[in-house]
């Protein structure tokens, strides 16, 4: 990726470059539309091949996204990050939540506290297949929470290439605020008993499996067959694919 000057100042031609990624997705009808003009703009625009959109109804379940939108390598990782790495990824830890609440874009290293398993999470796998530098972009699309990844092949981002994607993710997140939500089916309730739906409720006010156990006097394994079944006869892949879903009634 490009390396900008680091005055500490956006030049006529980066402030050209954001008004034209923000025209490019102003069109957006919706989330879905919003998040595909989006990383088409980040390639077409600025340069960035491989990216990824994450987005969920709370910040923790965004990295289990069961539809994210890829382009690039990132497309034929997603098995191996599903398959374990999810849970290391840096951009989870709180330190990294903190610095995207404040600026809405971090590169990795902007990050000092990094766990062990965080750090093998880059060097051990992203590194080793070719993706070197990491960064991300936040945004808050109609009441969701949402991450832009920008996975560089040859170097890290610049000063000035950080600027402008702190730039935008405050733009974006003003474009796609008041956007409607995700286009998605809604889920069949009507087999499930009382006390399944009542586990539902639960699950998508975001608690966990042992704190619905609590709520309910039940142990943390029924709970856990529960919410097994719940998705099964909804036909959701994850407890996020079902959160969304059942949040898009109200």
């Amino acid at each position: 990726m490009r390396i900008a000057n680091d005055d500490g100042e956006l030049t006529v031609r980066d402030y050209t470059r954001v008004f034209d990624v923000l025209e490019h997705v102003n069109p957006a009808k919706d989330v879905d539309d919003f998040r595909e003009r989006t990383l088409e703009a980040f390639g077409s625009v600025l340069g960035y091949r491989n990216t990824t959109f994450f987005r969920g109804p709370t910040y923790a379940t965004l990295f289990e996204d069961p539809s994210p939108l890829l382009n690039g390598r990132m497309r034929a990782l997603v098995r191996e990050y599903r398959s374990g790495w999810s849970k290391y990824d840096v951009f989870s830890l709180p330190e990294s939540l903190a610095l995207l609440g404040r600026t809405h874009a971090v590169s990795v290293d902007e990050l000092h506290r990094m766990p062990e398993q965080s750090r093998q999470y880059l060097d051990n796998w992203l590194a080793r297949r070719g993706l070197p530098s990491a960064n991300a972009v936040y945004i808050r699309p109609a009441g969701e929470h949402a991450l832009i990844g920008v996975f560089g092949e040859d170097g890290v981002v610049g000063p000035a290439d950080l600027r402008i994607l702190r730039l935008l993710g405050k733009q974006l997140s003003a474009v796609c605020r008041h956007l409607p939500g995700a286009r998605v089916d809604q889920p069949d309730l009507s087999k499930l008993s009382p006390r399944h739906r009542e586990v539902a409720a639960l699950v998508c006010e975001g608690l966990t499996n042992a704190t619905i156990g609590r709520v309910l006097s039940l142990t943390e394994g029924t709970v856990k067959k529960y919410v097994s079944h719940i998705l099964a006869e909804t036909g959701c892949r994850s407890r996020t694919e079902l959160v969304l879903r059942l949040r898009s009634q109200g």
